[in-house]
């Protein structure tokens, strides 16, 4: 018997100092009365009403959602662990303390939602790379001043139709290596158009060249000057072409050599600037002028809107599609968590 003595001591000191309180019924087998038995006879406090001092909530996930008055008196208190009652199970089977954070709720919850919003955003992704780009697979390409290339030329002539007009070009780089390159853009017609028209010259991706000739052959064909030119010859486009302004407040605006650049710019070299291509990927090019010139009011939808509706190809998840998007949801999330550890790594 006296070799056992130490044992039960432990057993009784396990939840010394714990007073622990349920949000509501917990299940066959946990009621309040139950809690209360296990509490008092490993040395804690049950209490009845959540108040000051406690320093344990036991509720179920369904109740921490629905926000019970005990689990608002106890967020109020911030003080208080809100937990799942499998931390009092574990802490009582295996006679130690479990730590909370396993247990807590708002961890629970957090993860939960975290891993919704990741499903989202892979499943986004995906029904956009069916006319646009696949946003899980590709980020915006920066070059080494860290300039976007993603920008935006407007044409705003409301005596020649075109007021609120506008393109965004993008240049998208792969998330992959080697890295490569698609360029794509969206033309809206009119403000608050919410259906722009997508172009995109090639299906497939390629070399960054290729992908560099697109952008600034199609910034030269809208704008009337060269992409080079950007900077210098800003706010002198004619009024029948696109603007294009560059960033401000310090921002990067991007390679310019020193020929372009502005009076006490810093010039940086730069890959030659393609010539504009005269034949290739005219025909999708034309649709695009004649969309811009035609009035969408009281018109048929034409193939270029078909191309540019995200609804005109959405089809209902299958369960296998499901399982594909949690997968790559987890590897979205899990590539993000290694480089997010090795930049802390280098910090």
């Amino acid at each position: 018997m006296a070799a056992r003595a130490p044992r039960k001591r432990a057993q009784a000191d396990l939840l010394h100092g714990f007073h622990i309180a349920v949000a509501d019924f917990l299940g066959p087998g946990w009621t309040a009365a139950d809690v209360s038995r296990w509490v008092t006879y490993h040395g804690g406090t049950f209490k009845h009403t959540v108040e000051e001092g406690v320093t344990h909530l036991l509720a179920t996930p369904e109740q921490f959602k629905q926000k019970l008055p005990a689990v608002k008196k106890a967020l109020a208190l911030k003080t208080t662990h809100i937990v799942t009652q499998d931390w009092l199970e574990d802490t009582l089977e295996k006679r130690r303390r479990q730590k909370e954070r396993d247990y807590s709720l708002k961890e629970i919850l957090g993860e939960e939602n975290a891993q919704k919003k990741r499903k989202e955003r892979v499943q986004k992704g995906i029904e956009q790379g069916e006319t646009f780009v696949n946003t899980n697979l590709y980020h915006i390409y920066r070059d080494e001043t860290y300039f976007s290339y993603q920008v935006t030329i407007t044409r705003d002539d409301e005596a020649a139709g075109t007021a609120g007009q506008k393109y965004i070009l993008y240049l998208w780089e792969s998330n992959a290596k080697p890295h490569l390159y698609l360029f794509v853009t969206k033309f809206y017609k009119k403000q608050r158009d919410n259906r722009p028209a997508i172009y995109r010259p090639h299906e497939t991706p390629g070399l960054l060249k290729r992908g560099l000739d697109d952008f600034r052959g199609f910034f030269q064909k809208k704008t009337g000057i060269h992409w080079d030119e950007r900077i210098a010859k800003q706010g002198t486009m004619p009024a029948d072409k696109f603007q294009y302004q560059p960033p401000t407040g310090g921002k990067p605006v991007g390679l310019v050599p020193e020929f372009f650049s502005l009076p006490g710019e810093p010039a940086v070299p730069v890959i030659p600037a393609p010539s504009v291509p005269d034949n290739e990927h005219q025909d999708e090019i034309s649709q695009l002028a004649s969309l811009e010139e035609t009035p969408r009011a009281g018109t048929k939808r034409g193939p270029e809107d078909e191309l540019a509706s995200p609804d005109s190809k959405k089809q209902k998840t299958t369960a296998a599609e499901e399982e594909i998007i949690n997968l790559l949801a987890d590897l979205v999330y899990s590539a993000t968590d290694s480089l997010a550890s090795k930049d802390q790594q280098v910090d």
